[in-house]
């Protein structure tokens, strides 16, 4: 016995877009690759703003470390001493200025006279990266 053929009715982007199944219309699928091209771009921005700005993230996260260090150690202070936590808050900044003041006295005159080194051999070191790159490049042309 042969197959019975059903006739259906010609889908449009409706039937589509509703689920009937089938092909999809030239409209829609201009419109799905619309949205796809869209998310794509959002998601291209998204992450160019990020990377703009990872330095502007970073350096936030840095202070609020920085923060929650300086007040568990003003915390911890004002519960061994007894003082309340203002004074012990300025006594722990006070003695992070003490060690960051402090190491600038015992490396600053080394600091200082490997700057002045610096300065004096980069022109030398800037000539003779330029002639090596000018040579290879004169080599890549022959």
């Amino acid at each position: 016995m042969p197959a019975k053929r059903v006739r259906s009715e010609p889908e449009t982007a409706e039937t589509v877009v509703a689920g009937g199944g089938g092909p999809a219309t030239r409209l829609e699928f201009a419109r799905r690759t619309m949205i796809v091209a869209a998310v794509g771009l959002m998601t291209y921005a998204l992450a160019a703003a990020f990377e703009r700005a990872s330095d502007v993230f970073f350096t936030f996260f840095l202070s609020v470390l920085l923060a929650l260090l300086i007040r568990g150690l003003s915390d911890g202070l004002g519960r061994l001493t007894g003082v309340g936590l203002p004074w012990s808050f300025a006594l722990v900044v006070g003695s992070f200025a003490l060690v960051a003041v402090g190491g600038m006295a015992i490396l600053g005159t080394t600091v200082a006279a490997q700057v002045s080194q610096l300065s004096g051999n980069l022109p030398a070191s800037v000539d003779t990266v330029r002639a090596g790159t000018s040579a290879k490049q004169s080599i890549a042309n022959d």
